[in-house]
């Protein structure tokens, strides 16, 4: 019983002692925060979406790898190379 009054008495105390013999203070808890008031929200700005049609294709995990390799390499989105290559497809083919 005399080594629990002893832990006792350091987590008391505020110091709690480490198998290695160096000594921690206590934890300290933070204040809470108070939550700040709700920012105005600012108006919607019109997105590269606004009045666009979604368009979706299924590849293999590998395809879609190299694809988006090819598009980093070239410092472009994904969707971008793909409208490149739609833009392409539609002008050789005269539609």
């Amino acid at each position: 019983m005399a080594r629990s009054n002893a832990l006792a008495a350091l987590v008391k105390s505020g110091v709690a002692s480490q198998d290695d013999g160096r000594e921690r203070p206590e934890e300290t808890q933070l204040p809470a925060l108070a939550p700040s008031a709700p920012a105005d929200p600012a108006p919607k700005a019109a997105t590269t979406r606004e009045g666009k049609k979604f368009l979706s294709i299924y590849v293999d995990p590998a395809y879609h790898k190299r694809l988006k390799l090819a598009a980093v390499a070239k410092d472009l989105q994904v969707q971008e190379v793909l409208k490149q290559a739609l833009d392409a497809w539609m002008e050789a083919n005269g539609a």
